[in-house]
Order: structure tokens, then C-alpha cells, then sequence
């Protein structure tokens, strides 16, 4: 018979581990269900290994292997040519205001990401500040660690494998924050605002506390 400890540890960890396999079978039917829009013996169906694309024509000025339709890999934007891919907010203005034209790319301020988020989690906590207190056109990160309410499915189990999907493309700044939108300052991991950030956060005090 296992002690309270070890049955809790085991909760906890499993808790984490379904979370992550949500994620990767979430990326596995995404990619397998774009797949299926190139017959199967078309050259342009991805294999097995997921195949991301450069952007048609934006690149080509870079030479071989920047083709819109060549597939990005690993060497193409690190080392010599880290520079390759960057956040919006690092492009110059004419760029910004193109791509919005030809690409009906979209900004959206971190400050509005973030409230948009809360609107999500004001319904599972019943208040807004579970992980910060908004202000004008920011926010300030709550120091204590969410409190959960007491109401039956509605824990941190619960939260962490609730599925949330941002149904765009572009940097993903619902789901993961790694830099203010707005000044392209880095965030700090406390300060992120996705609601991945928020649910590897929940999972990671929760180990922590048990260990």
C-alpha cells in the first residue's frame, strides 16, 4: 500500500505528464489534418517529419533555400543567419505596414493579451487578479500562487488539461509570451501572460510543493 506522500507525487506528476501529451497530440492531429489537404502522392505532402515554410517570396533575396515553399530548417535561421526570423516588433515600420497589407498580419499589445487571457480565467476563478492586476495598458504580477477554487472540477488538475486554442498563426503571444509585444522587451517567467505560461507555471509550483 502506497503512504499519502507517494500517492500525491504520483498525482501531481501525472497531472503534468497528460498535460504535456494533450500538447503533442494536439501538434500531431493539427499537423497530420493540414497533411491531408495535398493528395498522398503529391511532392508537397509533408512526410512524417512536420515541414514549416517560409514565407512566399519575403525570404527569396537571402538566396538558395529561401524559397517560399523551401522548408525552414535549423541551419537556415541560426548561427550566421540567426537574424532570418523576427518578432514583429523588431521590423522596421514599412515592413510591419506590408505585411499587413499582403498578409493581413494583425498586432495585438501584450497589455490586450493579457485581458483577453483574464477574461478566460475571471470564469474559472471567479476574479480577475489569479495571476496579475491589470493597470492602464499593463499589469502587475500577483506574488502569492493562484488559489484554486473549491468548487468540484474546478482545480489545478482540471485548469492545466482544460484544451485552449489560439486560432491564429504568427508568434502565438495567447499562448506563449516570451517578449512584451508593444516594446519587445523580454518577460520575465513570472510576468508571462499565455496561457501555456500560466499552465507550466500552476505544474511546476505544484511539483515543487510536493518535493
Amino acid at each position: 500500500m502506497h503512504d499519502r506522500r507517494t500517492f500525491e507525487e504520483g498525482t501531481v506528476i501525472s497531472g503534468a505528464r497528460r498535460a504535456i501529451y494533450r500538447w503533442l497530440w494536439f501538434h500531431r492531429e493539427l499537423r497530420l489534418a493540414l497533411s491531408d489537404a495535398h493528395p498522398r502522392d503529391s511532392p508537397q505532402r509533408p512526410h512524417h517529419r512536420p515541414q514549416h515554410h517560409l514565407g512566399r517570396r519575403e525570404y527569396e533575396a537571402l538566396g538558395d533555400g529561401y524559397r517560399g515553399d523551401d522548408e525552414i530548417t535549423a541551419d537556415k535561421i541560426t548561427g550566421a543567419h540567426a537574424n532570418v526570423i523576427k518578432p514583429r516588433i523588431a521590423k522596421e515600420q514599412e515592413h510591419q505596414l506590408q505585411r499587413t497589407r499582403t498578409r493581413a498580419e494583425v498586432f495585438t499589445p501584450s497589455w490586450l493579451v493579457n485581458r483577453m487571457n483574464d477574461d478566460l480565467d475571471a470564469l474559472w476563478f471567479s476574479r480577475r487578479d489569479a495571476f496579475n492586476a491589470e493597470g492602464d495598458r499593463t499589469w502587475q504580477t500577483t506574488p502569492e500562487p493562484a488559489a484554486f477554487p473549491a468548487t468540484k472540477g474546478c482545480g489545478w488538475h482540471a485548469y492545466v488539461e482544460s484544451p485552449r486554442l489560439e486560432i491564429t498563426c504568427g508568434e502565438a503571444p495567447f499562448v506563449c509570451s516570451r517578449h512584451d509585444t508593444v516594446t519587445g522587451k523580454p518577460l520575465s517567467v513570472p510576468a508571462r501572460i499565455g496561457f501555456l505560461d500560466r499552465n507550466l507555471l500552476i505544474a511546476r509550483i505544484n511539483v515543487f510543493e510536493i518535493f
